[in-house]
């Protein structure tokens, strides 16, 4: 009569990792489990590990531990091989004396993982317990599923843009590199920040390997989802997605804070997750919709105010204040504003030839008098000019 091998209680037996971060490397790993039937003195244990793990076998051989109930940890002998699955033998982890029934015995295997590119749930676990002349005792047979939480960061993620020009349509290319492959199929989520505005017009496009293919890409709110990658993109691979029409911040001030994820294909687990340290900061205004001006009087060697008449350029973005810079050919005093038109302004001196003025800005022909200069006696003999500039609370130029 041959005697059956019994049943491990899964419910008894878990798995534990020092990390729980994709791509993590120098992983612990540690297999529990309460035995059911004894293993006497000589018995050794097998315990079976997915692929999706990595381990170092040379340095998994000399990492093996085995803890007993709540006691410290040992070092054991273990020998490791790779087939269809990591295979630890635990070879002699009760020299010393047998382990009754009801013992929770937790192997460990120190420092020598690197943890799934993702966070699908990776199987199948199996521990096997034997006696010291090969027959087996009790068996937990593919029972056991565990899986990563945390997505890695990215090895690399830059941003760039075609126009610097403030509220240009233009296109923006993001470049990423992740630590492991990315599956055919896999999501990248790409998400804006507030200042920059995508457009569901927008058509995407992916570069890697020096091959660019078009993708379909998908928007809602500031995030572009970005599926139909045809072909696994290799691990440590940069790769690039370009989106047209994406209108650029209406001002100077930089701009940050450009995320990305990349998931699975069934949109379930992540891969890795980032936000870009890249800053843009445009770098050529846009002009005023319309802007006139004249002085009054127009002699040499007298007081001389300024009638000025403006329109901002666009309307998505009140500025904060504008600056006048009167024309250096004049000779400056005090400078102050009077007959304010189609909007409430305040003025106060910045320089001995700018004003700041603060107010209520709209979308109509909006216009001031400015007082507090003199000309001299004599016509101007180079190019300077009287200027004006809008700017944002960031002290960003907009016009």
């Amino acid at each position: 009569m041959t005697a059956t091998a019994a049943n491990i209680d899964f419910t008894k037996a878990s798995i534990l990792a020092s990390s729980r971060l994709n791509s993590a490397t120098a992983v612990t790993y540690y297999l529990s489990f309460t035995i059911n039937n004894a293993i006497p003195s000589g018995g050794y244990i097998l315990a079976y590990f997915p692929t999706a793990v990595t381990f170092d076998l040379v340095a998994a051989a000399s990492s093996c531990q085995i803890m007993f109930d709540s006691g410290a940890a040992s070092s054991t002998t273990c020998t490791a091989v790779l087939s269809t699955s990591y295979i630890f033998n635990f070879t002699n982890p009760l020299a010393a004396s047998s382990a009754p029934v009801n013992t929770n015995i937790t192997l460990a295997i120190s420092t020598s993982a690197t943890n799934p590119i993702s966070t699908r749930p990776f199987s199948p676990f199996s521990i096997y317990t034997y006696h010291s002349n090969g027959a087996l005792i009790a068996s937990l047979v593919n029972a056991l599923t565990y899986s990563t939480t945390t997505a890695s960061a990215f090895n690399s993620f830059t941003v760039s843009r075609v126009s610097t020009t403030n509220a240009a349509l233009t296109s923006y290319t993001v470049t990423i590199t992740q630590v492991g492959a990315l599956e055919a199929n896999g999501l990248i989520e790409v998400t804006f920040p507030s200042r920059v505005q995508p457009n569901s017009n927008s058509t995407c496009s992916l570069t890697y390997s020096n091959t660019t293919s078009n993708v379909v890409c998908s928007l809602s709110g500031q995030i572009f989802t970005v599926t139909s990658i045809a072909s696994a993109i290799a691990a440590g691979t940069s790769f690039s997605l370009t989106f047209t029409n994406i209108r650029n911040p209406y001002s100077f001030t930089s701009v940050t804070g450009f995320s990305a994820t990349t998931k699975t294909a069934n949109n379930l687990y992540l891969y890795s997750t980032g936000t870009s340290s890249t800053s843009l900061q445009n770098t050529v205004a846009t002009p005023f919709t319309s802007i006139s001006y004249s002085y009054s009087p127009r002699q040499f060697n007298a007081s001389v105010s300024l009638q000025l008449s403006f329109e901002l350029s666009q309307y998505s973005l009140m500025p904060t204040y504008l600056l006048l810079s009167i024309d250096t050919y004049f000779t400056v005093g005090t400078l102050s504003c009077s007959s304010f038109m189609n909007f409430i302004g305040t003025c106060s001196n910045v320089s001995s030839n700018t004003i700041r003025i603060d107010g209520t800005f709209n979308n109509s022909v909006m216009g001031l008098a400015v007082s507090g200069f003199n000309s001299p006696n004599a016509a101007p003999s180079g190019s300077t000019y009287t200027t004006l500039a809008s700017f944002d609370s960031s002290a960003g130029k907009i016009d």
